[in-house]
This record gives C-alpha cells, sequence and structure tokens, in this order.
C-alpha cells in the first residue's frame, strides 16, 4: 500500500479529497453552514499535510463502509 501511496498525483488526491468530502457531507445533510465549512476545512488541511498514508487509509475506511472496497 505504501508504494500506492507514494504514486499518487496531485490531482488523483485531489479528486480523493472531494470524494471525501462528498461522502461525509451525504452523511451529514442535517449539518448546519458553519459545520459544513469546517467539514471543507477540516478536508483542506488534511489534505495539505504530509500525512498521505493516513488520508488514504481514511478514505479507504469511508469506502469500505459504504460497501465499496476499491477506489
Amino acid at each position: 500500500m505504501q508504494i500506492f501511496v507514494k504514486t499518487l498525483t496531485k490531482r488523483q488526491l485531489h479528486l480523493i479529497l472531494n470524494l471525501q468530502t462528498l461522502l461525509t457531507i451525504s452523511r451529514l445533510k442535517s449539518r448546519t453552514k458553519k459545520e459544513f465549512l469546517q467539514i471543507s476545512k477540516d478536508s483542506f488541511s488534511l489534505g495539505n499535510n504530509c500525512k498521505m498514508e493516513e488520508l488514504l487509509l481514511t478514505i479507504l475506511d469511508i469506502l469500505h463502509c459504504k460497501g465499496n472496497d476499491s477506489i
């Protein structure tokens, strides 16, 4: 898995972040605008730090919960 994580391009990482944000928002439809903005900010911050492996594992967990084991 580490090899795959290291081969992600910035565009792929951006698409994964968008997917993570959309999945999170879809589960939180009843949230307020302030909470929505915080979720978006947290997703953006997560993408800007160097913990790409942690990011990928988080996304894989989200996808697994949705019943989809592949990206």
